[in-house]
């Protein structure tokens, strides 16, 4: 799973060098892949860090939708990292249980998405630089109220 994440920092690097944001990269993508890294040394194999995997592909999906300033192609790598935990058969972290630490995907998608919107309404820029521009994000609603249906 690591090597994905690592897959994934790649990819926003490269949205960095079409859209400008390296910040974005740097901190957001290089962050959780090391964080990933230590959490790996530390507690390998437990639920714990696999529900960190889950919600840092779900950090990365977000990154890269936010690089791509929300365009409906990028929202496709949600369903794409999600296929990853399916495939390795660690169905926990998308699981609807009682277990609050086991909404950790969903979770991460609401929040990420609702921050988004938050953002995007107030008119803030996320982007640092001479070159910030506003955030343009979808209207479609579908993913903020995808992952509510999850959670519940």
């Amino acid at each position: 799973m690591l090597g994905v994440l690592w897959l994934c920092l790649l990819g926003a690097l490269g949205l960095a060098v079409w859209h400008g944001t390296w910040l974005q990269a740097m901190l957001v993508g290089g962050g959780t892949v090391l964080l990933a890294h230590i959490l790996y040394a530390l507690i390998r194999g437990s639920l714990l860090f696999r529900c960190f995997v889950a919600a840092a592909f779900m950090v990365m999906s977000a990154l890269h939708i936010n690089q791509a300033q929300g365009t409906l192609e990028m929202h496709f790598s949600i369903f794409v990292l999600l296929a990853f935990l399916i495939i390795y058969r660690d169905w926990r972290p998308n699981r609807r249980s009682h277990h609050r630490h086991c909404r950790s995907s969903p979770g991460v998608l609401c929040v990420a998405d609702a921050g988004s919107r938050g953002l995007a309404g107030s008119g803030r820029d996320l982007r640092a630089g001479n070159g910030a521009r506003r955030i343009r994000h979808h209207r479609s609603g579908r993913a903020g109220v995808s992952g509510t249906h999850v959670l519940q």
